[in-house]
């Protein structure tokens, strides 16, 4: 069988005829055995999304074949890939299948893919043309900074890097001297470099150029997700903590603005990244764990994580900074203030990047919970009700007068017998 449409149609069966509200794979995995597998382009068209389904199926099955799926995940999951009768898939569905398939490919426990599937489906691309202008300001610095040409990176420092971020800032011998050389790569340089060390091919400029997208997602801490020829950056995570950040924070009006932009250039920059690799390999299910399975040099030289996004951010940081932390650690100081708001700047006119302040005092990092750095707090009870409530792990009990969900420990002891 060769129809592309094939496991799509199975997977639609496998799901209708569902008899009970927890399944395995099995069957499904079985079908799959003969039924030729799709290959698809990067390729942003109608086509490639009506294949998709299949390619999106088929990760399932490879990614997490052992787990268990409940009927309310995989009916979400269905309604995200039913194409209409007339062919065309909508800007949004397209977002929904992407955001669908980043989800899928991450190393998630089954409680947390659950309901990273099921969210996916409430996932809403912002119409920017009536958008806020706050959107519009945030959608154009993300522009600039996967457009940025004039980064003044030195290229023998930024291959030496190790995976503690103090080293950027050690103390120079010659202070009066610029800490990086004048043949420096700018940002998307920067990228191909490392996608070039990381594939072993020439990099070309791609005649199609990558789009910023935002969207609305209540997948716990989703920063954004790659689509093809796009980066997807999730507005009510970033948005969210900002507002938490700006409550919380003591700092300056200026340096909140300086760190809300500085968080948003790592999101920009870890999701333009992928996409690049993405339109080098020409195949938008590329997965970079796979890719750089056996790039063991690079992977420990650039923080020790075999996922692309994560890799340039160590590239050019010498980690995953996470500047809220940074401020509610107290790390932040004037000299951080007088740092970033140059960088900033820089960005926003297309400048070369200053030298890092070796005086400076180091950034917190960040902590991904999954592979490819999706970053979902599994540790977060009430975003997962929906999804676990048919897997019996968790119970509504009375607690001082007080309904309270708890984990149904016979529940969780007989899972794992299982």
């Amino acid at each position: 069988m060769s129809s592309t449409s094939t496991l799509f149609n199975e997977f639609r069966w496998f799901v209708e005829s569902m008899s009970t509200s927890i399944t395995g794979l099995d069957q499904l995995i079985e079908k799959a055995k003969y039924i030729d597998v799709v290959q698809v382009k990067n390729v942003d068209n109608n086509l490639t999304y009506r294949q998709l389904p299949c390619v999106i199926i088929r990760s399932l099955i490879e990614c997490h074949p052992k787990k268990r799926y409940t009927s309310l995940a995989f009916r979400n999951m269905l309604e995200v890939l039913t194409i209409s009768p007339d062919g065309v898939v909508s800007s949004t569905q397209r977002s929904k299948m992407m955001c669908l398939l980043a989800m899928i490919k991450s190393d998630f426990d089954e409680d947390a893919l659950l309901s990273a599937i099921i969210r996916t489906n409430s996932t809403v691309l912002i119409d920017i043309e009536s958008a806020p202008t706050t959107l519009l300001t945030w959608e154009k610095f993300i522009e600039s900074v996967i457009c940025h040409n004039e980064c003044d990176l030195g290229h023998v420092l930024l291959n030496e890097v190790p995976i503690e971020f103090t080293i950027w800032f050690q103390s120079r011998s010659d202070p009066d001297k610029d800490l990086f050389g004048p043949d420096s790569a700018p940002v998307n340089t920067l990228v191909d470099d490392l996608i070039s060390i990381a594939t072993g091919k020439s990099i070309n400029a791609s005649p199609e150029k990558i789009s910023v997208k935002l969207v609305h997602s209540t997948i716990k801490n989703l920063r954004g997700f790659t689509g093809i020829n796009t980066i997807c950056i999730n507005i009510s995570y970033i948005n969210d903590r900002h507002q938490a950040f700006k409550i919380g924070s003591s700092l300056s009006d200026d340096d909140k603005n300086v760190i809300f932009k500085m968080t948003l250039f790592c999101v920009g920059l870890h999701e333009y990244s992928l996409a690049r690799l993405r339109q080098v390999e020409n195949n938008p299910n590329t997965s970079s764990p796979n890719l750089l399975s056996n790039k063991s040099a690079i992977v420990e030289t650039y923080g020790g994580k075999p996922e692309f996004g994560r890799l340039t951010e160590h590239k050019l940081f010498g980690a995953q900074l996470d500047f809220w932390e940074t401020d509610a650690t107290g790390k932040w100081t004037a000299l951080h203030s007088a740092y970033f708001a140059k960088f900033v700047q820089a960005i926003e006119t297309n400048q070369s990047l200053t030298s890092f302040n070796a005086d400076v005092t180091p950034c917190s990092t960040r902590t991904s919970h999954c592979a490819v750095g999706s970053d979902i707090d599994v540790e977060d009870i009430d975003i997962y009700y929906e999804a676990i409530d048919e897997l019996g792990r968790y119970e509504v009990a009375e607690v001082d007068g007080e309904q309270e969900l708890q984990l149904n420990k016979y529940q969780c002891d007989q899972r794992e017998i299982k």
